[in-house]
């Protein structure tokens, strides 16, 4: 076995000796039939030549003969050039070496023509679907990997060409179900199959083991309802009519369904695509179940929702206390050129302790400071009819739990100093419980960072735990 062949295991194409460079540059179809295809080979040695690459080829000759591919004929009445049918050649040649790795004995000549096709033709989509049915007529362990090598080629995404196919991968899943806490309604939360590529490869921020949308201020990738279908629950145990929501932006991403205690209203949080296709920032939405209209919690445009911990709870039936973004809080902080100092990590104890691997860890003062700024949030307590109250002072609120009688809530936040070595969940949290309407009363616990808790089974933090 020659070591290029070793290499090619490695590689999606392997090239002979002396090595060759692949190069291109967007778009990589022409629509004008006589212009070069924009995929070239580089050689790194000026000794190689159409000629040699030919010369490579020839071990091929008793399979498919090379000038299989030549003199395929002219494109739309045009004459093609020399060197355009070189480097068809040339690309075909590569992939009849990928697809007898794949144990293809004999490669139909007509794949230079349907690449040359792809490349040159003023239809584009032709030049894919001659490509597709040739594809379809491999064995199936050759097919899939045919596939790859063409879409590597031709450089974009193939969606199946039936719409048959495209409906049954875009067909919607089951909704979901939530039932009202009288368990006389149900909601039908309606959602889609698959997410699509921009949600996926949107950036994000890797924080002391989460994961931040910054833009949306939310955990990353969060999935998300289409749409919200009520019905009545009979008594025969049938299901009414479909009350649709109505109310709702067009192409609303609702997340967070929450019913009120006595089931009469609705609250979720919506977020819709911007201009630019990006998903924008979190609002707090009400509906009242019995008219099915949905409306805006808060009159102010300016007020988003805070959703990297916890996000809202009702307090009572006409009364949410929401996480929101600060409107003090201004950009996000800029990593500095040069760090304020090196990174020290002492152990003036001498405790020798064994602490698991984590992902996603802070890890300098800039991570601090960023994770500070995505997890701090300022309360509101928010009636149905629009008042609003500012509870406390901004903080890392993790959890809020009011009372089962609706007197009290039960606020847990998160403080300096932060770790490195180990995620949020065990940073320092302090329990405070506050009046419904919005006094402080005491400090239950505050809880110091848990670094040192054994990897043994049942192991616990120090301090209080399991407050209710």
């Amino acid at each position: 076995m020659r070591l290029h062949k070793v290499y090619h295991r490695f590689s999606l194409f392997h090239f002979p000796k002396p090595p060759l460079l692949l190069s291109y540059s967007p778009p990589f179809f022409s629509l004008t039939p006589s212009v070069r295809p924009p995929l070239q080979f580089i050689s790194r040695s000026s000794s190689t030549s159409p000629a040699a690459l030919r010369a490579e080829a020839m071990r091929f000759r008793n399979v498919v003969p090379v000038n299989a591919f030549e003199n395929d004929g002219a494109s739309n009445g045009a004459a093609r050039s020399s060197s355009s049918t070189t480097d068809c050649e040339v690309l075909a040649l590569y992939l009849r070496r990928e697809l007898e790795s794949f144990w293809l004995l004999c490669l139909d000549p007509s794949v230079g023509s349907i690449l040359r096709k792809s490349w040159s033709c003023h239809s584009v989509v032709s030049g894919l679907s001659e490509l597709m049915r040739f594809i379809n007529t491999m064995p199936w362990i050759c097919r899939r990997h045919t596939l790859v090598v063409s879409i590597f080629i031709l450089g974009k995404w193939i969606l199946p060409s039936a719409a048959e196919i495209r409906d049954i991968v875009d067909a919607p899943p089951l909704p979901t179900l939530s039932f009202s806490p009288n368990r006389d309604k149900i909601l039908f939360l309606k959602r889609r199959s698959l997410p699509p590529l921009a949600e996926l490869a949107r950036p994000e921020e890797k924080l002391a083991g989460v994961r931040i949308d910054g833009k949306c201020n939310s955990r990353s990738r969060m999935s998300y309802y289409t749409g919200i279908g009520i019905y009545q629950l009979m008594d025969d145990g049938t299901l009414g009519p479909e009350k649709e929501l109505s109310g709702l932006p067009s192409g609303a991403k609702i997340n967070f369904v929450t019913w009120s205690n006595d089931g009469s209203h609705l609250a979720f949080s919506v977020r819709t695509d911007e201009e630019d296709g990006s998903s924008g920032m979190l609002k707090v939405w009400v509906a009242d179940i019995e008219a099915g209209k949905a409306r805006p919690l808060f009159e102010a445009a300016e007020i988003f929702l805070n959703a990297v911990f916890d996000n809202f709870v009702w307090v009572n039936n006409s009364t949410l206390l929401v996480c929101t973004i600060p409107l003090s809080r201004g950009g996000p902080p800029k990593k500095p050129l040069v760090p304020s100092g090196p990174k020290i990590q002492s152990n003036e104890q001498k405790d020798i302790i064994q602490t698991r691997t984590y992902q996603d860890l802070l890890k300098d003062e800039y991570d601090e400071d960023l994770f500070d700024y995505y997890g701090t949030s300022q309360l509101l307590l928010v009636t149905l009819d629009g008042s609003v109250k500012p509870i406390g002072t901004p903080a890392m609120y993790t959890s809020l739990d009011p009372s089962p009688d609706e007197k009290y809530i039960m606020i847990s936040s998160m403080h300096r100093p932060y770790s490195f070595t180990v995620p949020c969940g065990r940073f320092p949290r302090k329990v405070d419980l506050w009046t419904a309407d919005g006094k402080f009363l005491r400090e239950l616990c505050d809880l110091p960072l848990a670094e040192d808790i054994p990897i043994t089974h049942n192991s616990v933090r120090r301090g209080k735990r399991s407050i209710h």
